[in-house]
């Protein structure tokens, strides 16, 4: 797990707004801003993927923290995201930086 997820993790709450600086990266589960420079990946709720050539640009995102579990011991194959505590953006709102 990247050190500023932890640092997420322990300090910001559930529900705390907060502004990630980093990269825009569609993904299978839909569109993430990629943090520099520690490459922690947050995922936009609700954006399945970037618009008008994002893909690639620098961004600072904004919106509400929120950690979702994934559990995938139903035994069927799947293809979705793993993990305890993925950290999502929710109501993301996003500006290209410079």
């Amino acid at each position: 797990m990247p050190i500023v997820n932890l640092i997420t993790m322990l300090f910001c709450q559930v529900g705390e707004n907060i502004t990630v600086t980093g990269m825009a990266v569609d993904c299978k589960a839909g569109a993430v801003v990629i943090s520099l420079p520690d490459s922690a990946r947050y995922y936009l709720d609700g954006i399945d993927h970037w618009k008008n050539n994002m893909v690639g640009r620098k961004l600072s995102v904004s919106g509400e923290l929120l950690f979702r579990s994934f559990d995938v011991s139903t035994g069927e194959i799947v293809q979705t995201i793993v993990g305890d505590s993925v950290p999502f953006i929710l109501n993301p709102q996003w500006e290209i930086v410079k």
